[in-house]
């Protein structure tokens, strides 16, 4: 018999040939990678947890041999990760938490979804990664929680999610709808620059630790924050909303934060020193959230100061009008101390318009050195103790008429641009008045014992 003839194909017909047998190839080696991964997939039912750390190095070095294993292992993690912690699981938990994020982290041309619901999380890092979608609705997230420059392509779900540390979502992009309706954030929650694409809820959310930060974050569609308590914690400075949206919710804001405002400050009027130290507490927040409320927050704590002696208001003043602090100072702001008795009060340093506080009686050492102030009132005020008035200035008037210093007092350096008057001020005790300057002279009429300083300065104005 002859031999028989090798087939032969058209040229066309023999490439197609080649390409369905290469796909084979790669379809049947893909599904030999799978199974190996679902096989190794089982050390992490073992008991020992050393045999569970194996596992994952083992599941690692799968994941990056093909970019659709990257998925598969990311499934299998976050089953895992969805079951309650065992005992000495923290190291295989947080290896197996590192894992699902590099395979978010190598931003593959399918992105991978996580479904995390009512996982226990310590610690998670997903900054930089690539999500198809993010499912953790009834999560709690242990320790520190990192989502900045994290991307979400489709939607978010952390509805009712628990985070105990600081939540760090700054910059993140969620390109769909994103639901944190009944989260808590019990501690510092940060979604500055944060792009919100999509519908953006945020109902029912409480804030209970120091604050939520929103700076320049971006709702491109419809935002939801109502029953979000205490929504006065967040700072909402540079947001900005898609059509109407931003004025409705800045009308609910408005509304959150004048509610609060006046609650805490019927709260400052209280008794109770636990209850006055609270709501200064929540009164400091407030400034610190909402500029527009700084000059009501400071009047309160002025008249709480007039009532008690207060260290605690002290303080607050301290921390947000001295020049100091340039980046927690508030500008534009009157000190109306008129009619309290103070005692050893500490305001050096402080920056303000208008310090008042005329009638005032000051008791101990009385230190107002460096105060900066447009006007300066200090009429009928009544100093027992010591002092010092070191280099204050006065940019507009300064009026210390029947100012009475009992005790030594040091006005070197005083520097005034406008007007000044000093009539009937008693210095009984003496007082320090070097290189003082007094830019259009000053009134001693009925003074009574001024230091020689200042009546130099005052019939020379301007030198």
């Amino acid at each position: 018999m002859p031999p028989e003839r090798p087939l032969r194909f058209p040229a066309p017909h023999l490439d197609e040939y080649r390409l369905d047998f290469a796909r084979e190839r790669r379809a049947a080696a893909g599904r030999l990678l799978e199974h190996r991964v679902r096989r190794v997939a089982r050390g992490l039912r073992s008991r020992r947890p050393h045999a569970r750390l194996d596992a994952v190095r083992a599941l690692r070095h799968l994941a990056f041999l093909r970019e659709p294993l990257l998925r598969v292992v990311a499934a299998i993690g976050c089953e895992y990760l969805r079951r309650p912690p065992a005992d000495a699981d923290e190291p295989v938990r947080a290896a197996v938490q590192h894992l699902v994020a590099d395979c978010c982290r190598t931003r593959p041309a399918s992105p991978v979804l996580l479904d995390l619901t009512g996982a226990t999380l310590l610690d998670l890092d997903l900054a930089g990664c690539v999500i198809r979608d993010l499912h953790c609705p009834g999560a709690r997230f242990l320790g520190r929680t990192d989502l900045s420059y994290a991307e979400v392509t489709g939607t978010t779900d952390l509805g009712g999610a628990r985070f105990t540390g600081d939540a760090v979502f700054s910059d993140v992009r969620l390109r769909g709808d994103a639901r944190f309706t009944g989260a808590v954030f019990a501690a510092a929650a940060n979604f500055s620059r944060a792009h919100f694409a999509g519908a953006a809820r945020f109902d029912g959310v409480t804030f209970t630790g120091p604050g939520a930060w929103f700076h320049r974050a971006r709702f491109a569609a419809a935002v939801d924050f109502r029953g979000a308590t205490p929504l006065e914690r967040a700072d909402f400075a540079g947001v900005e909303f898609n059509g109407d949206h931003g004025d409705r919710f800045a009308a609910a804001v408005v509304h959150a934060v004048d509610s609060a405002l006046a609650t805490q400050l019927a709260r400052l009027t209280s008794t109770d020193h636990a209850v006055q130290g609270e709501a200064l507490a929540a009164l400091n927040r407030i400034g610190i959230a909402h500029p527009r409320c700084r000059g009501a927050v400071v009047s309160a704590i002025c008249a709480h100061l007039r009532r008690t002696t207060d260290r605690r208001a002290v303080a607050v003043l301290r921390d947000h009008l001295h020049f100091a602090t340039p980046d927690g100072f508030w500008s534009d702001i009157d000190l109306d101390l008129s009619g309290g008795t103070f005692t050893d009060l500490d305001l050096s340093g402080v920056g303000v318009n208008r310090f008042h506080a005329a009638g005032a009686t000051f008791t101990g050492h009385t230190r107002l050195d460096h105060l900066d102030a447009d006007t300066l009132d200090l009429r009928g005020a009544v100093f027992h103790g010591t002092a010092s008035l070191v280099q204050v200035i006065a940019e507009e008037t300064a009026d210390l008429s029947d100012t009475a210093f009992h005790g030594p007092a040091d006005l070197s350096r005083l520097s005034v641009l406008g007007p000044a008057t000093f009539a009937r001020a008693t210095f009984a005790a003496g007082a320090e008045a070097d290189e003082v300057f007094l830019a259009e002279g000053a009134d001693l009429t009925g003074a009574v014992n001024p230091p020689a300083g200042l009546i130099t300065a005052a019939g020379r104005p301007g030198t």
